[in-house]
């Protein structure tokens, strides 16, 4: 009988009759592993919303398996292929906007499996509408907007009217006085 738990397990033996030697011992060693590799998903770092289907899906794990399966809306299938584990994986997500969820189950190399496990995000391919940005004079919504002669006169501000409830952040860059708008502004 091996002892309790995983690890390396030696088993001794000698044989007595006929031409065996009863000194001589013989041993036969396995490894017994029946922890399952642990694994955590994210869908492009963690974030909440995309606004294409194409993400990148990593998996952080203290010792990693050595297969897996993905599978979108569902575990995936047990007759469905194991194919070799990688810790990010290029995935294409199901069309239509709204709420997605990507599952995986992993197996390490004694066949222990771990999962299944999902991730989610929410696909939104349409662009917020109705939102403004202003640079006005004051810290006031109503006051006047910032023109080039009142920009001699700092400080300005900038106000953001977020009119569409799908909007959650808007960037924006402060660049030199130009007549050209920064390449990098998005709103």
């Amino acid at each position: 009988k091996f002892s309790t738990g995983d690890g390396l397990k030696t088993i001794y033996c000698r044989f007595k009759g006929g031409n065996a030697d009863p000194d001589e011992v013989f041993t036969a060693s396995i490894i017994i592993d029946t922890t399952p590799p642990e694994v955590e998903m994210k869908i492009n770092n963690g974030n909440k919303v995309t606004a294409t289907t194409s993400v990148t899906i990593t998996f952080n794990f203290s010792v990693p398996p050595s297969q897996m399966k993905v599978a979108n809306t569902a575990a995936p299938a047990s007759s469905a292929a194991w194919i070799a584990f990688a810790d990010t994986v290029s995935w294409t997500l199901p069309t239509d906007d709204g709420d997605k969820e990507v599952f995986a189950v992993f197996r390490d190399g004694a066949g222990n499996e771990f999962g299944p496990i999902s991730a989610k995000i929410n696909l939104d391919t349409v662009a917020p509408t109705g939102n403004t940005i202003s640079l006005l004079a004051t810290e006031d919504p109503t006051s006047d907007v910032a023109t080039f002669a009142l920009v001699a006169s700092l400080p300005i501000y900038l106000h953001f009217e977020v009119t569409d409830d799908t909007t959650y952040n808007a960037h924006y860059s402060i660049t030199s006085a130009t007549t050209t708008p920064p390449v990098s502004s998005t709103t």
